[in-house]
């Protein structure tokens, strides 16, 4: 038995449809969030998949993992997997967000936007992630956790509380407490 689905339709006149892909440098006052919708979009040298979420403005760039998954820790999503300026190469592993010792579980996203300025909220058992990004801002804001549980990628050496690859640096303002864990810091105090 053969089966065959045809789906036709159209948009009113004068509408175009928008792209799924958009690999695009962003302009000055630009800022989205989106789903990474195809290879083009991903981060040079990055670990961002399709349907994870992209944060951009005409300065940086950030992918965050989507639920229910990560690279490095049990988690259920929510890690900031990509950083680097636009144009650059990832600096980043993964940054896992910690409540206590205790990654997310069973975590929830909800995308938002304002003018000016993009949210990504991940909403798990243990607490809640707030990602913003504000049109350009080269800073990604993050409220909720208690620590970030953060690998380094294979170029970038820990600095204090930063990643450096000599080309290109990823700070962590409002340090508390670092703890060298062998392959991993935890950054503890993170604002």
């Amino acid at each position: 038995m053969w089966w065959l689905f045809i789906v036709v339709g159209c948009m009113p006149s004068g509408q175009e449809i928008p792209p799924l892909c958009d690999p695009r440098d962003l302009d000055p006052g630009e800022v989205r969030i989106r789903r990474i919708a195809c290879n083009d979009e991903r981060i040079e040298g990055g670990d961002g998949l399709r349907s994870d979420w992209l944060l951009e403005n005409s300065e940086v760039r950030f992918v965050v993992r989507d639920t229910p998954s990560a690279l490095t820790r049990f988690s259920a999503g929510g890690s900031l997997v990509d950083a680097t300026v636009v144009g650059g190469t990832d600096l980043l592993l993964e940054a896992v967000p910690l409540f206590g010792e205790a990654p997310l579980q069973s975590a929830s996203a909800d995308p938002s936007s304002s003018e000016g300025a993009v949210s990504l909220v991940i909403s798990g058992e243990q607490g809640v992630v707030r990602y913003t990004l504000r049109a350009d801002a080269p800073s990604l804001e993050v409220s909720g956790p208690s620590a970030f549980a953060v690998v380094p990628r294979g170029i970038a050496d820990v600095l204090g509380e930063t990643l450096d690859n000599g080309t290109q640096v990823l700070g962590f303002d409002g340090v508390i407490d670092r703890t060298d864990a062998g392959g991993w810091v935890q950054l503890s105090g993170v604002d």
